[in-house]
């Protein structure tokens, strides 16, 4: 779950620090950003809301899963868009990027369930219960790779030669530094989408025989 997270939260923060200079620098239409953070909350909120419903069919693990791997197909189709379309489309952009920023982020709304099962998994085969503990040191581990993110994305603009004084003079960036912000803001939240479903793929070990063992615990 902490590598999960990590993953979410860190490598995302890497392309979200570089969100306004894709607006400004590559769609420049910086104002365009509100209207994919509202239409990203609302397709949040369609998800979550159907939550209850999928869980009564599929275990949550799936469910994550499908999240992610959808979300990773949305990401890929976006970076294809954004380095072989001849003009961005802002609007079309926007809602891309929007939905599958929702379809990912929706991991991290749902792991909180996950976390009150590892709590149970952890006393299972400790047989202590350090439910603190635990929540301290996810939460905190979420914290610190976001805040380390948010240093590296400062370095990377940097790294990838953005001038801010050609935006200010109303000119276009080299095309180093455009490739490497549609990088940043498209390709790190896919790499995150990918991260992540190796958790749950290869990491995660709750299933539902272990379920019945700690049920029966």
């Amino acid at each position: 779950l902490i590598l999960h997270s990590v993953s979410i939260c860190a490598v995302q923060a890497l392309g979200q620090g570089a969100a306004l200079y894709m607006a400004a620098d590559v769609l420049h239409d910086v104002g365009i950003q509100s209207v994919g953070s509202l239409f990203s909350s609302i397709a949040m909120i369609v998800i979550l809301a159907s939550a209850p419903i999928l869980t009564k069919k599929w275990d949550l693990v799936v469910i994550i899963r499908v999240c992610l791997a959808t979300g990773f197909v949305f990401y890929v189709g976006l970076l294809a868009y954004v380095f072989l379309a001849p003009t961005l489309i802002p609007m079309l952009y926007i809602l891309w990027m929007g939905f599958a920023t929702a379809l990912v982020t929706m991991s991290v709304q749902m792991q909180w369930g996950l976390v009150a099962e590892s709590i149970d998994y952890n006393e299972y085969i400790t047989g202590k219960r350090n439910e603190g503990t635990i929540y301290g040191f996810f939460s905190l581990s979420r914290r610190v790779g976001s805040m380390i993110a948010s240093s590296l994305s400062v370095l990377l603009i940097a790294g990838i030669g953005y001038d801010p004084a050609l935006t200010t003079a109303g000119l276009e960036q080299a095309a180093g530094t455009i490739a490497g912000i549609k990088w940043m803001v498209v390709g790190f939240p896919c790499v995150a989408a990918v991260c992540s479903f190796c958790c749950f793929t290869f990491i995660w070990n709750i299933n539902s025989d272990v379920r019945a063992k700690m049920a029966a615990w």
